[in-house]
């Protein structure tokens, strides 16, 4: 069976399951224009049991995912807040989770007090209540950073706490962030990575909600971008929150539709589609000019 034609009998089942009668006719003739789309499309991506079964190889790259996001939140190597003593350290504390690091990055927060990477692996070899004290220090003198407001939901995540608070603490501090949407996506691709999924779900389900003035070619590439760093669920959020705003886009079906065959296994409960087909958002887009 070709792509194009299980893409179609997918969606085609889902309608007959969920959408009035008289509607059905003219959804369907809209979701063809989706199948011959598909049926066009090539795609090399794993699919989600061969990423799973690369976990090992995962884990030998999540120190460069470390180094890569540490040494970025100070900004690009030109920036006057990285000099060679905090490159250094970073460098040194990023890769692992060391408690023999603590003195190290103890002293040179003390010289460089403008670095928030150190601040934000400091924070993570602490206790809870003192981790607590450095981000709500940090978060003090830099006001909105989206890196400190992102470890900030990380170690709520890590107590336990649920999505929904999660997502109102991340609500309340982004109100008054200036920090791009890009940025903050980047939080929630790095939340995943670091095994922080609900961080990054409610940093996805936040953002989108709060910038509704891109196009839905933006978010297509958002899309893509999270699926390119294998970070799956903040791709699912991505989808998810998506589709009831940019319904009238192919791309965006286009995309959860694919997304259904690869990860979804038949299974309703996984289905993107079907999740915003019952919840009233069945609109197919217009066919293209």
């Amino acid at each position: 069976m070709n792509s194009g034609l299980s893409v179609y009998s997918q969606l085609n089942a889902i309608l007959s399951v969920h959408v009035q009668a008289p509607n059905r006719k003219r959804l369907r003739a809209r979701c063809s224009l989706l199948s011959a789309r598909q049926g066009s499309r090539t795609s090399a991506r794993h699919p989600l049991h061969t990423i799973l079964a690369m976990a090992p190889i995962r884990f030998e790259f999540r120190s460069l995912d470390r180094m890569e996001y540490f040494m970025s939140i100070d900004g690009p190597p030109t920036s006057r807040l990285v000099t060679p003593t905090v490159r250094r350290v970073v460098e040194k504390t990023a890769q692992t989770v060391d408690v023999e690091n603590l003195h190290l990055l103890r002293g040179a927060i003390s010289q460089h007090p403008a670095s928030i990477a150190l601040r934000l692996l400091l924070a993570e070899l602490e206790t809870e209540q003192n981790a607590n004290t450095i981000l709500d220090d940090a978060h003090t003198v830099f006001r909105n950073n989206p890196a400190i407001i992102a470890a900030k939901v990380k170690l709520a995540e890590a107590r336990g706490e649920c999505k929904e608070v999660l997502i109102q603490m991340i609500s309340s501090m982004m109100n008054n962030s200036t920090a791009d949407r890009k940025v903050w996506l980047k939080e929630a691709i790095y939340a995943e990575k670091f095994d922080y999924p609900s961080t990054a779900k409610a940093v996805v389900k936040v953002t989108l909600q709060t910038s509704l003035d891109v196009t839905a070619n933006t978010v297509v590439t958002e899309i893509d971008e999270s699926e390119s760093q294998r970070t799956f669920r903040t791709t699912r959020a991505l989808l998810r929150s998506a589709m009831p705003i940019y319904y009238k886009s192919l791309a965006v079906w286009v995309r959860a539709l694919e997304w259904d065959q690869r990860h979804a296994n038949g299974r309703d409960s996984k289905s993107l589609t079907t999740f915003v087909v019952k919840h009233g958002c069945f609109a197919l887009p217009d066919p293209p000019e």
